[in-house]
Order: C-alpha cells, then sequence, then structure tokens
C-alpha cells in the first residue's frame, strides 16, 4: 500500500489533488492511503512525532507560516 502526504492550505487544490490520487491508484489497482495537511507545521509534527512514512510527497509551495520549499528542507534534514 502506498503512503500520500498531500499539503496544501487551500482545501479546493488538496480535494482536488486527494482525487486526482485516488482515481490512479484505483486506475492501477494499487491501494493506497491519503492524508491531506492545511499546513507545513501539521505535516512536519506528524513526521516527527509519528512513526508515519509516505511514499509521496505533494507539497504546496506557496503556503503562510511554512512554505513547500522550507518544509521540504526540513524533511531532508531529518530523512
Amino acid at each position: 500500500m502506498y503512503a500520500i502526504a498531500i499539503c496544501d492550505d487551500e482545501s479546493l487544490f488538496s480535494d482536488f489533488l486527494k482525487e486526482i490520487c485516488a482515481e490512479t491508484f484505483a486506475e492501477l489497482e494499487t491501494p493506497c492511503k491519503i492524508d491531506v495537511f492545511h499546513n507545513g507545521n501539521a505535516l512536519l509534527r506528524c513526521l516527527t512525532e509519528t512513526s508515519r512514512v509516505y511514499d509521496l510527497l505533494l507539497l504546496d509551495i506557496l503556503m503562510d507560516e511554512l512554505n513547500g520549499i522550507a518544509l521540504a528542507e526540513k524533511i531532508r534534514e531529518n530523512d
């Protein structure tokens, strides 16, 4: 099973990405679990405080607080 994390502060886009991922993996007959985070800090907290591992991270570049580029850098520091 593939684990996917979507991080976008705009629900319209995160819902759209979740739908596309779910449809694509269904067409491939491959199970997946998709988690949606509405800010970079929430995703970073999940990654550092749990043993959760994702196969694919879809990060919004322009977000308040912690943007996608800074978030990717922080994730790389720990992984």
